[in-house]
């Protein structure tokens, strides 16, 4: 069954490379939570310990009737990545967000910060451009949901707000502390019938999701650590298939929030 926590736990299988296509999702779990040499590499980075903490405690079992379809890795050039996980009657994209400059192979990272700063200046970013032409390009036959972390959820909005064709067959989209967009944006598209449909989800002291403007609906969870450490979903509080939530966002996020609104934006 589909709940919350599955699309959580797919957005965070997105920040790592699959072995292979057409396999079973459980397969691919089983790959990462045995894979030695993705610790020898990246273990002494805090992030992706807790991302690799957070992939042990997933049952690959539960994913055994998911298999992963495709996977679109463009992140030498553009810095875009997603998968596609297919299910009997339905379709995941589950999009990475960005990632830290790569200090082991000196291949990713830089792409994603330069197209961050654009998304402040003009829209739309060259991310978001290659993503919608993605999705475009794909011969979709089944209803499907979209997914992300951080600026992976932004994509998957901009996507999903974007295709007019598509909107019929999205069920939901989920945006997990990805951004909004400028007000520009909104006075650009119409996105009023598929708005009911996206949700974002917000560490109760979010300050990367808060930024930008948001019309779609917000689910504010509870969350460990404070500011920006929040971001990082292994601080995320999350029960047997959703979140715990929270009274509502601190003191410390408006804060943050109010200051970004008056000085930066």
């Amino acid at each position: 069954m589909l709940c919350e926590k599955t699309f959580y736990e797919l957005s965070l299988l997105s920040y790592f490379d699959t072995y292979a296509v057409n396999i079973p999702v459980s397969d691919m779990i089983r790959h990462i939570q045995e894979d030695e040499q993705l610790m020898q590499d990246y273990g002494q980075y805090p992030d992706f310990q807790n991302n690799m903490e957070l992939v042990r405690q997933i049952n690959p079992d539960e994913y055994a009737h998911m298999t992963v379809k495709e996977w679109y890795n463009d992140n030498a050039d553009s810095g875009v990545v997603y998968y596609t996980f297919e299910m009997e009657d339905a379709l995941i994209f589950a999009f990475r967000g960005s990632e830290k400059l790569d200090d082991v192979h000196h291949k990713t990272g830089w792409q994603d910060w330069k197209d961050n700063f654009r998304m402040f200046l003009k829209d739309p970013t060259w991310q978001q451009i290659l993503t919608l032409h993605q999705i475009q390009k794909t011969d979709i036959q089944k209803p499907f949901y979209m997914c992300g972390h951080s600026k992976g959820g932004n994509l998957a909005m901009y996507a999903a707000i974007r295709e007019t064709s598509l909107h019929q067959q999205i069920r939901k989209v989920f945006n997990f502390d990805g951004p909004g967009f400028r007000e520009t944006f909104y006075a650009h598209y119409e996105c009023s019938g598929i708005l009911s449909r996206i949700v974002t989800y917000l560490p109760q002291g979010s300050i990367i999701g808060r930024l930008l403007e948001h019309r779609e609906a917000t689910v504010v969870i509870e969350a460990r650590e404070s500011g920006l450490s929040q971001h990082d979903a292994f601080c995320w509080s999350v029960g047997c298939d959703d979140f715990i939530l929270a009274e509502g966002l601190s003191e410390e996020s408006d804060k943050v929030q109010d200051y970004i609104q008056r000085v930066l934006l």
